[in-house]
């Protein structure tokens, strides 16, 4: 009997790049991981977390203009029918891309926005008094 070889999906092809690509984050190879998010990207553009890992992959090398695009994109996308924490979270990655940025305002009405979304989240509560304190 002759082994015949797995044909995967471009999607599932998609996925098993995003999962190499959070390998090499968790390495700190955050280039390699910028690479194979976008190779899953180019495979299925429709997977939105692979846009978020690639954003998060993008604000660790300091390239916040990229990590501000992919959250955006993701926020529009899915923000409604994401789970309330979720959204929150998205939106406290990117108010920390506009806060490393220096752009103050856009950080704060994102850390607002998470604070909506999820009361409990104390990174956006801590992060946006601080930010009117000390920059508005």
């Amino acid at each position: 009997m002759e082994h015949q070889r797995k044909v995967w999906t471009p999607s599932q092809q998609a996925r098993l790049e995003y999962f190499r690509g959070q390998s090499f984050f968790l390495e700190n190879r955050h280039q390699d991981a910028i690479n194979s998010f976008e190779m899953a990207l180019a495979l299925d553009p429709n997977v939105y977390y692979i846009h978020e890992a690639l954003g998060n992959a993008c604000a660790a090398v300091r390239d916040y203009d990229r990590a501000i695009a992919r959250y955006l994109l993701v926020l529009n996308k899915t923000g409604d029918s994401l789970p309330p924490r979720q959204a929150a979270m998205l939106h406290v990655e990117l108010a920390s891309a506009y806060e490393k940025k220096f752009l103050f305002a856009d950080a704060l009405l994102h850390y607002s926005r998470a604070v909506m979304l999820d009361p409990s989240n104390v990174i956006a509560q801590r992060r946006a008094v601080e930010i009117s304190r000390e920059h508005l």
